[in-house]
């Protein structure tokens, strides 16, 4: 009798053993477009330098399979230059690229020009999410990018003033999205390619109000470094000094410039940067309003060598005093600082306090007026 129920044992063992799916996760993927068929698509974990698979698309489809023994956000994309990608006037979505969560789930990915992903809750949501930039955007994208690489500056300036406009927007979106999976790493994912726009007070509210395994993310651990810095440096804070060489090759410190004036505008540019550019003329016309006031302006370039930075310089017909270490993104300032993208400005009165950073346009005008009555 034993030997029968171990026998019967072991077979209930197998057989509910067999009926045991495999454990793993099945990408199956759809490309619209017809030119892409034999082309290969990537599996990228973000961040990674090197791909972790490839497949080729046949009959319009493609498939990865694979386990995947903890989520991570990953990337699916066909490799450089096979695709026009299509102008993008936000950070992190493009023609034909996926981002998506991997873990052992079932997805459903379509790689078109506004690709989508569904299959697991996070998935979808992200989905969604994506769509409500795509629905912020599409409208203005080729309107604002013809105003934005405009010839006449007033139509740059209009131009810059409606992006302003959408990214602010385009923030509610992202915090909404990020409040509501504070321990996602999509939306760990969504903080770190929108850091450049997210205003930094919201990204230390919502770094703060997430949850342990958004702030174990290594980008995000980042973001929080850097958000450290900027507060020592905000606004009501004393400036830290550094020096660095000017064109001619002397050194020169900030704080020769804050003690000689009223009022110093501290412009982190480079030449290679079209925003800096852009913004050169409306420095330029406040220069010559309230220079004899007391104002001022110090250049400090990001740029990759001498050559360019002088170039630069006289192109654009910038009259102030300008430094740089040549260091393009490893600039001494940045560090100090906390800059990660340029143009970048600092407002610091005669008394050596930071009084405002990246104003622009009326805002930075007002300002000045302000200050040097």
């Amino acid at each position: 009798m034993k030997n029968c129920i171990c026998v019967l044992l072991i077979a209930l063992v197998a057989l509910l053993s067999g009926c045991k799916s495999e454990p793993g996760f099945t990408i199956s993927g759809v490309v619209p477009n017809l030119d892409l068929e034999g082309k290969y698509v990537y599996l990228s974990e973000y961040g990674a330098k090197a791909p972790r698979d490839s497949v080729l698309v046949s009959k319009g489809a493609f498939t990865f399979k694979g386990v995947q023994d903890t989520p991570v956000v990953a990337i699916l994309r066909f490799g450089n230059g096979v695709i026009e990608r299509r102008s993008e006037l936000y950070e992190g979505f493009h023609s034909h690229v996926a981002f998506i969560l991997l873990d052992n789930s079932n997805l459903k990915v379509t790689l078109d020009v506004m690709p989508s992903v569904g299959g697991s809750a996070e998935n979808d949501d992200l989905n969604a999410y994506i769509q409500q930039l795509e629905t912020l955007y599409a409208p203005r994208q080729d309107e604002l990018i013809e105003m934005l690489t405009s010839d006449d500056p007033n139509v740059v300036s209009v131009g810059d003033a409606h992006l302003n406009e959408l990214q602010g927007k385009a923030n509610q979106i992202h915090k909404a999205y990020i409040t509501a999976h504070p321990n996602s790493l999509l939306a760990a994912f969504v903080l770190h390619i929108n850091r450049y726009t997210i205003p930094e007070d919201m990204q230390s509210e919502l770094i703060a109000a997430a949850g342990e395994t958004f702030k174990a993310v290594k980008e995000i651990q980042q973001i929080s470094e850097r958000l450290d810095v900027l507060a020592k440096v905000g606004i009501g804070k004393t400036f830290t000094d550094f020096e660095m060489p000017d064109p001619k090759g002397t050194s020169h410190k900030l704080s020769e410039y804050v003690t000689k004036n009223k009022l110093l505008l501290v412009d982190f540019w480079a030449a290679w940067c079209g925003p800096c550019r852009r913004a050169m003329p409306q420095l330029k016309d406040l220069y010559t309003k309230y220079h004899s006031k007391g104002f001022e302006i110090l250049g400090v370039s990001f740029d990759r060598t001498h050559e360019d930075w002088v170039k630069g310089i006289e192109e654009l017909g910038l009259p102030w005093p300008q430094i740089s270490d040549i260091k393009y993104w490893q600039c001494a300032a940045a560090a100090i600082y906390g800059v990660n993208s340029i143009p970048h400005t600092l407002l610091i009165d005669g008394n050596g306090v930071i009084v405002a950073k990246n104003l622009h346009g009326e805002d930075l005008e007002n300002r000045i007026v302000a200050l040097l009555k």
